[in-house]
């Protein structure tokens, strides 16, 4: 979960208004470091912030209630989970966003579909 994210994601991010400081970013498709210790904050046109799987899960809960795990099963395969926090009696929905046959050979695959189907379709 320490991986940064896609670029793909990287964009939506930027578009949902995502601006966490980071250190490393993407600039046209390819990810690099700020040399002078400056942060990105998704202002700057063209580049966008490349943040870890795992700073991504803890901004979606922190945020907008959503929370995303991943899990394996005896085959090895994994799939992912989503849960919305209901404010009314505090219980978590899952949601049913993915078929229970959807399964990932990584749990960065499988990270990484859940992060961008919750941004297109979620938030």
């Amino acid at each position: 979960m320490n991986t940064p994210v896609s670029f793909e994601i990287a964009k939506l991010l930027k578009e949902k208004e995502f601006n966490i400081p980071q250190l490393y970013f993407y600039i046209d498709g390819d990810i690099s470091w700020k040399v002078d210790n400056t942060r990105c904050r998704n202002q700057i046109e063209g580049e966008y912030a490349a943040p870890t799987i795992a700073e991504v899960v803890m901004w979606l809960y922190e945020k907008h209630g959503i929370w995303i795990s991943v899990d394996t099963d005896i085959t090895g395969k994994f799939r992912q989970i989503l849960r919305k926090h209901n404010s009314n009696d505090r219980v978590w929905e899952v949601k049913n966003t993915f078929s229970i046959s959807e399964y990932y050979n990584s749990p960065t695959e499988a990270y990484e579909a859940a992060i961008e189907y919750t941004l297109k379709n979620l938030l």
